[in-house]
């Protein structure tokens, strides 16, 4: 099967002669210059060179799976907002959906919403949803209550 694209789940992977991520990304500044050179679409100053996709030849990164292309005028100029948006839609089409049983255990064993949604990709409303309609007691913002019994003060003075 020489001379064919390779897939897998619909992503071509580079073959010899097709550049690396870090290749590509080199090409586009060597070709059009740094990205600080020009505006992002929204107006902003730009801080990367962004691919947004649609490439018919578009490739993947095996380490990391980033999409890119091998053609420079694909890509564009992308402010440091833009930036964030493209790759948090980035991680949230490749996350895996959420698994009930598994945040509620993470929840009941002190982990905050914030942070399981950090290790799983998504935001801690979207945690917290999950957990509203598996029945979980949320917990309120971070107040500590005393322990009860006695304080330190009342055992010191007792001995």
């Amino acid at each position: 099967m020489t001379g064919r694209t390779t897939r897998t789940r619909r992503r071509r992977f580079p073959r010899a002669g097709d550049p690396s991520y870090d290749a590509a990304l080199r090409r586009v500044r060597a070709a059009r210059g740094p990205a600080r050179a020009h505006t992002c679409g929204c107006g902003a100053a730009a801080v990367a060179w962004g691919y947004p996709g649609g490439d018919a030849r578009e490739l993947t990164d095996r380490a990391t799976g980033r999409r890119y292309s091998a053609d420079v005028q694909r890509y564009e100029p992308i402010c440091a907002a833009d930036h964030r948006r493209a790759a948090w839609a980035s991680r949230r089409r490749d996350r895996a959906p959420l698994d009930p049983a598994e945040v509620t255990r993470l929840y009941a064993d002190g982990c905050s919403a914030a942070g399981i949604g950090r290790t799983h990709g998504y935001t801690a409303s979207e945690v917290l949803q999950v957990l509203r309609a598996a029945g979980v007691q949320i917990r309120r913002g971070r107040t500590r209550q005393a322990p009860t019994g006695t304080s330190d003060v009342e055992e010191r003075t007792t001995q």
